[in-house]
C-alpha cells in the first residue's frame, strides 16, 4: 500500500522532503531547507558545529530523525571511542547518535531504506540537506540541475553543508612524529563521489513508476513528476512551476500531459496563489526598458544569479536603451556551466556584445588570472 510523509515543505516556502512509500520501497521527493526554520535558530555567523551538525540540526527539527538515510561519519565519527576511552568520557551523546545508519538499516532488512532521492530543481529549498544523506542513496536530477548544483558547491562556503557532489568522509586520525603534539588527535577526511543518476523520461524505481516533465521555473532545468505505485495510486509532484515565463510552454504541456491522469495526490507549491494580477517575463522587459530609459547614468537591478531567464531579460534591456549590463562572477560562473545545453541559448559572457562581469581587484591588483586560480569562479570562469 502507497503511502506519502511530508517531513518539511508543509506551511512554510521551500524545505520540500516528501517520502513516497510504496510496500519497500521508498523514494523522496527533494531533500531541501526549510530557509524560515532554519532561520529560527541560525543565520550568517551562527551555523551549525562543523563536527557535529547533522545532530544538531536533528535536535532542533530542521532534518527528520530518520534510520538508513544519513551519513554514517556524521551519526559517529569513525575512531572517535578511542578518543572516549583515553579522555575517560562517560557521555558520547555529542559525538553518537541513535539515528541508525544506511549500513545498519541495509543489515536489518537486507534492503537500503530509500531507494533514491528525486530533485524537482536547483533551488537550496529543495536540495540542500541532501550533503547529508549516505552517498550511495542516488540521486535523480536533471542534467541542468546537475551542473547548477555542481556550480552551487562550487562557489559555496565549504563545510559539510555544500558537500552536494563531493563528500569529505570524516575519520579520527592522529598527528605524525614531526608534528608539535606528535600522536595528538585529529580529523581527517576522504573524498567519495555522490551517486547521481540523470532523470530520463520515465523510469522504474523498483515497483515505483515515474515519469519526468521539464516545467518553467526561475531556475533552468526544473522538472515535475508523475508518480505511479504498485497499488495504482497516482501522485503528481509539480515541483515548483510557473505559467508565465518564457518557456511557459513546458508547463502548459505537462498540464496537457496530465489530462485523463485522475491523480489521486496533487503535491504542488503555491507561494502567490493568492494573488490575482497576472504578470509575465515580457511585462518585467517592458518595464524595466522604459525605466531604465527614463534613468539619467548608473541603473541598478537584482535578480537571483540562478535566474537565467531573467539574465536574459536584462541582457536583452540593455541592448535595447544602449546599455551594458554589469553581471556578478557567480552569474557568468553558471553561465559558464551551462553554455553547453543547446536549449537555454547561452553563450559564454566574453563574446556577449553588451555583457561585463565585475571583478573585484585582489592578488597583484593587476586583473591578472593569477590572482584568480585559487577560486576560479570569481574570475566568472568554470575554466581558466
Amino acid at each position: 500500500m502507497a503511502s506519502l510523509t511530508f517531513y518539511g515543505g508543509v506551511g512554510e516556502i521551500g524545505g520540500n522532503k516528501i517520502l513516497v512509500q510504496d510496500n519497500d520501497t521508498r523514494i523522496f521527493l527533494d531533500f531541501g531547507m526549510g530557509f524560515d526554520r532554519k532561520g529560527d535558530f541560525y543565520e550568517e555567523f551562527l551555523q551549525p558545529r562543523t563536527n557535529n551538525g547533522l545532530k544538531d540540526l536533528m535536535e532542533l527539527g530542521i532534518v527528520p530523525k530518520l534510520d538508513g538515510i544519513y551519513r554514517e561519519d556524521f551519526l559517529e565519527i569513525g575512531g572517535i571511542e578511542d578518543v572516549i576511552n583515553e579522555i575517560a568520557g562517560s557521555d558520547s551523546s555529542l559525538w553518537m547518535s541513535d539515528v541508525k545508519s544506511y549500513d545498519e538499516a541495509d543489515k536489518r532488512g537486507g534492503n537500503p531504506f530509500v531507494q533514491g532521492i528525486l530533485i524537482s530543481h536547483g533551488h537550496l529549498d529543495h536540495f540542500q540537506f541532501i550533503s547529508l544523506l549516505d552517498e550511495r542513496i542516488p540521486v535523480y536530477c536533471s542534467s541542468i540541475s546537475k551542473a547548477i548544483i555542481e556550480a552551487t558547491e562550487d562557489i559555496g562556503k565549504g563545510g559539510f553543508e555544500s558537500e552536494f557532489l563531493s563528500a569529505g568522509k570524516r575519520k579520527i586520525g592522529k598527528l605524525g612524529a614531526t608534528a608539535f603534539f606528535p600522536g595528538a588527535y585529529k580529523i581527517d577526511t576522504e573524498d567519495v563521489i555522490r551517486e547521481y543518476r540523470i532523470l530520463q523520461q520515465y523510469q522504474k524505481i523498483r515497483n515505483i513508476e515515474v515519469r519526468t516533465f521539464p516545467v518553467d521555473h526561475s531556475v533552468p532545468g526544473a522538472v515535475a513528476f508523475l508518480i505511479r505505485t504498485s497499488d495504482a495510486k497516482t501522485i503528481v509532484y509539480t515541483g515548483d512551476m510557473r505559467f508565465h515565463g518564457t518557456r511557459g510552454d513546458l508547463t502548459r504541456k505537462f498540464q496537457d500531459s496530465l489530462k485523463g491522469s485522475k491523480p489521486d495526490a496533487l503535491i504542488t507549491e503555491g507561494t502567490r496563489i493568492d494573488e490575482d494580477t497576472l504578470d509575465s517575463e515580457a511585462d518585467v522587459k517592458q518595464d524595466c526598458v522604459k525605466l531604465i530609459s527614463d534613468a539619467k547614468g548608473l541603473a541598478m537591478v537584482g535578480f537571483a544569479w540562478k535566474d537565467i531567464t531573467r539574465y536574459q531579460t536584462m541582457k536583452e534591456v540593455a541592448k535595447e536603451t544602449g546599455r551594458i549590463l554589469v553581471i556578478s562572477p557567480k552569474l557568468a560562473y553558471i553561465i559558464s556551466k551551462l553554455k553547453g545545453f543547446a536549449d537555454l541559448g547561452l553563450k559564454d559572457v566574453s563574446a556577449e556584445d553588451n555583457v561585463k562581469v565585475y571583478l573585484k581587484r585582489k592578488g597583484s591588483m593587476l586583473y591578472s588570472k593569477a590572482d584568480y586560480v585559487k577560486s576560479k569562479y570569481d574570475a566568472g570562469y568554470s575554466v581558466i
